[in-house]
Protein backbone atom coordinates (compact mmCIF):
# COMPACT_ATOMS: atom_id res chain seq x y z
CA UNK A 1 0.00 0.00 0.00
CA UNK A 2 2.50 2.63 1.09
CA UNK A 3 4.81 1.26 -1.99
CA UNK A 4 1.91 2.19 -4.15
CA UNK A 5 1.38 5.44 -2.45
CA UNK A 6 4.97 6.48 -2.93
CA UNK A 7 4.96 5.11 -6.84
CA UNK A 8 1.84 7.62 -7.54
CA UNK A 9 3.59 10.22 -5.68
CA UNK A 10 6.61 9.94 -8.02
CA UNK A 11 4.39 9.69 -11.18
CA UNK A 12 2.18 12.96 -9.74
CA UNK A 13 5.70 15.11 -9.22
CA UNK A 14 6.90 13.81 -13.03
CA UNK A 15 3.56 15.08 -14.34
CA UNK A 16 4.01 18.73 -12.67
CA UNK A 17 7.88 18.68 -13.70
CA UNK A 18 6.99 18.10 -17.36
CA UNK A 19 4.26 21.04 -16.83
CA UNK A 20 6.46 23.68 -15.44
CA UNK A 21 9.09 22.98 -18.40
CA UNK A 22 6.50 23.37 -20.46
CA UNK A 23 5.32 26.65 -19.01
CA UNK A 24 9.40 27.54 -18.70
CA UNK A 25 9.77 26.77 -22.17
CA UNK A 26 6.40 28.95 -23.38
CA UNK A 27 8.01 32.23 -21.29
CA UNK A 28 11.19 31.72 -22.97
CA UNK A 29 9.84 31.91 -26.28
CA UNK A 30 7.46 34.34 -25.51
CA UNK A 31 10.26 36.55 -23.79
CA UNK A 32 12.13 35.75 -27.23
CA UNK A 33 9.41 37.29 -29.32
CA UNK A 34 8.37 40.09 -27.30
CA UNK A 35 12.14 41.49 -26.32
CA UNK A 36 11.31 44.97 -26.80
CA UNK A 37 8.48 44.39 -24.55
CA UNK A 38 9.30 44.55 -20.80
CA UNK A 39 5.92 44.09 -19.61
CA UNK A 40 5.44 40.94 -21.85
CA UNK A 41 8.67 40.10 -20.67
CA UNK A 42 7.63 40.49 -16.67
CA UNK A 43 4.21 38.51 -17.96
CA UNK A 44 5.92 35.16 -18.66
CA UNK A 45 8.16 36.04 -16.00
CA UNK A 46 5.06 35.76 -13.22
CA UNK A 47 3.75 32.73 -15.35
CA UNK A 48 7.22 30.68 -15.09
CA UNK A 49 7.32 31.90 -10.81
CA UNK A 50 3.51 30.42 -10.80
CA UNK A 51 4.82 27.21 -12.29
CA UNK A 52 7.60 26.70 -9.90
CA UNK A 53 5.67 27.83 -6.86
CA UNK A 54 2.71 25.28 -7.65
CA UNK A 55 5.34 22.61 -8.21
CA UNK A 56 7.50 23.39 -5.02
CA UNK A 57 4.00 23.13 -3.37
CA UNK A 58 3.07 20.01 -4.73
CA UNK A 59 6.64 18.47 -4.41
CA UNK A 60 6.37 19.46 -0.22
CA UNK A 61 2.93 17.77 0.07
CA UNK A 62 4.20 14.83 -1.74
CA UNK A 63 7.13 14.94 0.84
CA UNK A 64 4.77 15.56 3.88
CA UNK A 65 2.78 12.11 2.25
CA UNK A 66 5.56 9.99 1.85
CA UNK A 67 6.67 10.70 6.08
CA UNK A 68 3.62 10.00 6.92
CA UNK A 69 3.31 6.52 4.67
CA UNK A 70 6.99 5.93 6.65
CA UNK A 71 6.39 7.17 9.85
CA UNK A 72 3.31 4.27 9.69
CA UNK A 73 5.51 1.99 8.45
CA UNK A 74 7.78 2.40 11.16
CA UNK A 75 5.13 2.59 13.56
CA UNK A 76 4.12 -1.03 12.31
CA UNK A 77 7.07 -2.54 11.97
CA UNK A 78 9.54 -0.68 14.21
CA UNK A 79 7.90 -1.50 17.10
CA UNK A 80 8.23 -4.99 16.43
CA UNK A 81 11.80 -4.66 15.07
CA UNK A 82 13.47 -4.25 18.60
CA UNK A 83 11.97 -8.05 19.22
CA UNK A 84 14.13 -9.71 15.84
CA UNK A 85 17.59 -7.49 16.69
CA UNK A 86 18.17 -10.30 19.69
CA UNK A 87 21.84 -8.40 20.07
CA UNK A 88 20.28 -4.69 20.51
CA UNK A 89 22.48 -3.12 18.02
CA UNK A 90 19.72 -1.64 15.86
CA UNK A 91 20.58 -3.83 13.09
CA UNK A 92 19.00 -7.03 11.90
CA UNK A 93 21.60 -9.42 10.35
CA UNK A 94 21.18 -12.08 8.27
CA UNK A 95 21.51 -14.83 11.03
CA UNK A 96 19.15 -12.85 13.45
CA UNK A 97 16.27 -13.19 11.32
CA UNK A 98 16.89 -16.31 9.70
CA UNK A 99 16.46 -17.45 14.02
CA UNK A 100 13.09 -15.69 13.77
CA UNK A 101 11.71 -16.84 10.12
CA UNK A 102 10.50 -19.95 11.60
CA UNK A 103 8.14 -18.16 14.41
CA UNK A 104 7.12 -15.41 11.29
CA UNK A 105 6.18 -18.58 8.95
CA UNK A 106 5.02 -20.96 11.69
CA UNK A 107 6.97 -23.70 10.94
CA UNK A 108 10.09 -25.76 11.08
CA UNK A 109 13.00 -24.46 8.63
CA UNK A 110 16.61 -25.82 8.84
CA UNK A 111 19.09 -23.24 8.96
CA UNK A 112 19.96 -23.72 5.62
CA UNK A 113 16.24 -22.90 4.51
CA UNK A 114 15.90 -19.84 6.64
CA UNK A 115 19.20 -18.49 5.03
CA UNK A 116 18.27 -19.08 1.79
CA UNK A 117 14.75 -17.06 2.78
CA UNK A 118 16.82 -14.39 4.53
CA UNK A 119 18.95 -13.40 1.56
CA UNK A 120 15.97 -13.39 -0.88
CA UNK A 121 14.59 -10.53 1.50
CA UNK A 122 18.09 -8.62 1.81
CA UNK A 123 17.57 -7.07 -1.46
CA UNK A 124 20.52 -4.81 -1.08
CA UNK A 125 22.75 -7.83 -0.50
CA UNK A 126 24.39 -6.29 2.38
CA UNK A 127 23.72 -9.27 5.16
CA UNK A 128 22.02 -6.63 7.04
CA UNK A 129 17.83 -5.86 7.28
CA UNK A 130 16.57 -2.64 7.23
CA UNK A 131 12.79 -1.87 7.89
CA UNK A 132 12.02 -0.99 3.94
CA UNK A 133 13.39 -4.36 3.11
CA UNK A 134 11.46 -6.02 5.87
CA UNK A 135 7.63 -4.06 4.75
CA UNK A 136 8.43 -4.79 0.74
CA UNK A 137 9.15 -8.52 1.47
CA UNK A 138 5.71 -8.74 3.89
CA UNK A 139 3.82 -6.50 1.50
CA UNK A 140 4.94 -8.34 -1.76
CA UNK A 141 6.59 -11.65 -0.90
CA UNK A 142 5.17 -14.96 -2.21
CA UNK A 143 6.37 -17.17 1.20
CA UNK A 144 4.96 -14.90 3.40
CA UNK A 145 1.55 -15.03 1.46
CA UNK A 146 1.85 -18.47 1.13
CA UNK A 147 2.45 -18.63 5.08
CA UNK A 148 -0.38 -16.86 6.06
CA UNK A 149 -2.80 -18.61 3.57
CA UNK A 150 -1.41 -22.04 5.64
CA UNK A 151 -0.63 -23.68 1.94
CA UNK A 152 2.26 -25.55 3.40
CA UNK A 153 2.86 -27.82 0.39
CA UNK A 154 3.11 -24.91 -1.94
CA UNK A 155 5.36 -23.13 0.61
CA UNK A 156 7.15 -26.27 0.77
CA UNK A 157 7.97 -26.31 -2.80
CA UNK A 158 8.64 -22.20 -2.67
CA UNK A 159 11.44 -22.71 0.32
CA UNK A 160 12.92 -25.78 -1.82
CA UNK A 161 13.38 -24.08 -4.57
CA UNK A 162 14.68 -20.75 -2.48
CA UNK A 163 17.21 -22.93 -1.23
CA UNK A 164 18.54 -24.53 -4.43
CA UNK A 165 18.93 -20.81 -5.51
CA UNK A 166 21.30 -19.89 -2.25
CA UNK A 167 23.36 -23.17 -2.89
CA UNK A 168 23.92 -22.31 -6.07
CA UNK A 169 24.77 -18.66 -5.28
CA UNK A 170 26.95 -19.65 -2.16
CA UNK A 171 28.82 -22.09 -4.32
CA UNK A 172 29.50 -19.60 -7.06
CA UNK A 173 30.68 -17.10 -4.70
CA UNK A 174 33.09 -19.51 -3.20
CA UNK A 175 33.95 -20.64 -6.60
CA UNK A 176 34.81 -16.97 -7.39
CA UNK A 177 36.28 -16.44 -3.93
CA UNK A 178 38.97 -19.14 -4.72
CA UNK A 179 39.76 -17.56 -8.09
CA UNK A 180 40.43 -14.46 -6.74
CA UNK A 181 42.52 -15.99 -4.12
CA UNK A 182 44.46 -18.23 -6.55
CA UNK A 183 45.65 -15.46 -8.72
CA UNK A 184 47.14 -13.62 -6.28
Amino acid sequence: EALEAIKKIEQEAEKEAKDATVISMEGDVDAKATEDSPEEKDVGDVKLQKAIDRLKSRVESMVGKIETQLTDVEVKIGNKFHLLDQDGDGVLTMEELAHVLPTVLKRQLTTEEAMAVAADIDTDKDGLFNITELAEWAETNTIAKLAEDGREKDLDDMITKRVAVFKEKRKTALKEEAEEWSGI
